[in-house]
């Protein structure tokens, strides 16, 4: 299939037509832009925050309960992954508000 080409008007050589699907530089948006807009993006951001958090510092937390001998920081652990996720959507909403 071949691609369409559009000639330049100063005779330059032809370019070919981006497709609809390819993103420019424009389309795309990091997680905190996601965030920020809201709708159904922002939540499923918002969740893998704190998803992220949750297994990142409960896996420290579990790490230092085997170094340790303790079976109680793996808690510790995953509460702060929670709240430093939850602080991460707090200072994106906190920046579309300003």
């Amino acid at each position: 299939m071949a691609a369409k080409t559009h000639q330049s008007r100063d005779g330059e050589r032809p370019r070919r037509a981006r497709k609809a699907s390819q993103p420019t530089s424009g389309d795309l948006r990091s997680a905190g832009e996601l965030v920020q807009q809201g709708g159904l993006a922002g939540a499923l951001m918002t969740l893998l925050y704190i998803a992220i958090g949750l297994v990142f510092w409960s896996l420290i937390g579990f790490g230092m309960d085997r170094l340790l001998g303790t079976r109680w920081i793996v808690w510790l652990g995953a509460g702060i992954g929670a709240f430093a996720g939850f602080y991460l959507v707090y200072l994106h909403m906190r920046q579309r508000d300003d």
